[in-house]
C-alpha cells in the first residue's frame, strides 16, 4: 500500500521525557501531560508534465497519537476545494477520487488540464476556512541517455543511469522506480533527490539508483514469500524488469524533498540532531507542490528480453 509524502511531513518535533523510579517495594506511577498540539494543513501535490494535477490535503497528528482506522480517517480533508492555475490562464478545481490502492485512498486529480514543461501552476487549497497556495514549474525533462543494470551477484545488482546535464545552470533530479509486475506504483529510490552542483560536466554522469527503503517509502503489503525480503534494501533481482522515472524538478521543489528525505534516511540514526525544521514550499500549512519533468527509461529483466 502506498503512502504519499504526507506522511513524512507529519512528525512534529516534541520531546518526550519518560522517567522510571524504582524502589525495593513500590512503584509511583507518573503521569505526563501532552504540550497542546494544533493541527496543521498538510498538502502533498504533484504536476507533471503530459500528467494530471494529483493533490492529498489532511491534518497533521501529534506525535503521541494513537494510530488507528478512525484517528487516520478524522485527518482526511475531503471537503476541501482545490484550484489549480497555470501560468497561461488555463484554471481547474479538481475532483476528488477514491484509489482504493492508495492510502489516504481520496485524492484529488484534474480531469483536463495536464502540465506542461515550461510553465507554472498555482495551487489553492480553501479548506477549514483558510486559503493556502503554493507555486511550482514544469522543468524540461532530464537528458538521461541510457541504462544499464550493475550486477553484484549473479541474480542482484541495482539500476544505473546515464545523465547528460547541461553546463551552465543548476539541474535538479529526482529518481523512482516501479519493478513491473510487482510495484503497483512508482517509488523514490534510496536516495532519490540530486543536485548537479558538483558535477564535473566534462562527461555524462552515471546515477546509482539503490531500492528504496521499505520501512519507510516503499510502504506495501508483502506477502510471505516476497523474494525482496532476502536482500539488503539497496538491491534488485535482475531477473525483474524496472521502469525508471526520471524526474527535473526546480530549485524550490529540490529543497523541499531534500529535506523530506534526509529526515527519513537520518530517522534510525541515534546521534541526530531533533532541532532541523523540515522544508515546505506551502504557505498557509505545510507540505509540498511540485512540478517535474518526466523521462522514462525500461530495463529488461535477465528473464524478459522481449521487452527490449
Amino acid at each position: 500500500m502506498k503512502r504519499p509524502f504526507i506522511y513524512f511531513f507529519v512528525k512534529q518535533n516534541i520531546f518526550l521525557l519518560l522517567l522510571m523510579i524504582l524502589f525495593s517495594d513500590c512503584q509511583k506511577e507518573i503521569d505526563i501531560d501532552a504540550p497542546h498540539y494544533e493541527p496543521k494543513i498538510v498538502i502533498d501535490g504533484w504536476i507533471e508534465q503530459g500528467g494530471y494535477a494529483h493533490v492529498y490535503v489532511t491534518l497533521s497528528s501529534p506525535f503521541l497519537t494513537n494510530y488507528d482506522s478512525l484517528s487516520i480517517v478524522k485527518t482526511f480533508l475531503n471537503f476541501s476545494k482545490v484550484t489549480v492555475t497555470s501560468g497561461s490562464g488555463e484554471r481547474e478545481v479538481l475532483t476528488l477520487f477514491k484509489k482504493n490502492e492508495l492510502f489516504p485512498p481520496y485524492i484529488f486529480r484534474s480531469v483536463s488540464l495536464k502540465g506542461e514543461t515550461g510553465e507554472s501552476y498555482l495551487l489553492e487549497v480553501n479548506t477549514r476556512g483558510k486559503i493556502l497556495t503554493a507555486e511550482t514549474t514544469i522543468p524540461e525533462p532530464p537528458n538521461a541517455l541510457e541504462g544499464t543494470f550493475k550486477y553484484l551477484s549473479d541474480s542482484t545488482g541495482y539500476p544505473q543511469v546515464l545523465l547528460a546535464d547541461p553546463p551552465n545552470e543548476m539541474n535538479y533530479y529526482l529518481f523512482y522506480t516501479k519493478i513491473i509486475g510487482y510495484d503497483n506504483d512508482f517509488y523514490p529510490v534510496k536516495y532519490p533527490v540530486l543536485s548537479d552542483k558538483y558535477f564535473d560536466h566534462s562527461a555524462p554522469i552515471e546515477v546509482n539508483l539503490y531500492h528504496g527503503d521499505k520501512s519507510n517509502i516503499r510502504e506495501y503489503i508483502l506477502s510471505e514469500d516476497d523474494p525482496y525480503e532476502a536482500f539488503d534494501n539497496y538491491e534488485f533481482l535482475a531477473r525483474d524488469s524496472i521502469l525508471i522515472k526520471c524526474c527535473s524538478i526546480d530549485s524550490v521543489s529540490f529543497r523541499v524533498l531534500n529535506s523530506v528525505f534526509f529526515d527519513i534516511l537520518s530517522a534510525k540514526n541515534p546521534f541526530r540532531s531533533e532541532t532541523a525544521v523540515m522544508e515546505t514550499n506551502i504557505t498557509g500549512g505545510i507540505g509540498r507542490w511540485t512540478g517535474m519533468g518526466i523521462k522514462y527509461i525500461l530495463l529488461p529483466g535477465s528473464d524478459n528480453k522481449s521487452l527490449q
